[in-house]
């Protein structure tokens, strides 16, 4: 999974925004691609990349996700649950969540963070 932060290009610290958008790609099927900036820093220090578990979440789920994706084209927004995985690393648990979202259009949005309490 080739996943760029388009965080990185701007002049301010990643400590200055709460979420870090990864990527909004339409052919994705984890959608919009956030990761809040406390769960970065747990993997910066760790050396992974947010890809890696996000290639793991999209794997391990894939026919969660493809139901979750199926639902929304069929307009079904209200009869969808969150499809979450928690990650045990070397510092802490990490939690990838895929859930449906309506920003004015419905989509899929996937979002990498600590778990709350963390």
């Amino acid at each position: 999974m080739n996943v760029s932060s388009k965080a990185d290009d701007e002049k301010s610290s990643p400590e200055e925004v709460d979420v870090i958008v990864l990527t909004d790609e339409p052919k994705s099927n984890l959608g919009l691609i956030e990761v809040t900036v406390a769960a970065r820093g747990l993997l910066k220090a760790q050396n992974l990349q947010p890809g890696f578990l996000l290639g793991w979440h999209a794997m391990d789920t894939s026919d969660a996700i493809d139901r979750l994706g199926q639902s929304l084209n069929s307009g079904a927004l209200k009869n969808c649950n969150p499809i979450a995985t928690r990650y045990e690393t070397q510092f802490g648990p990490v939690m990838v969540v895929t859930e449906a979202c309506n920003d004015g259009v419905n989509r899929v949005k996937t979002r990498l963070s600590l778990p709350l309490g963390q």
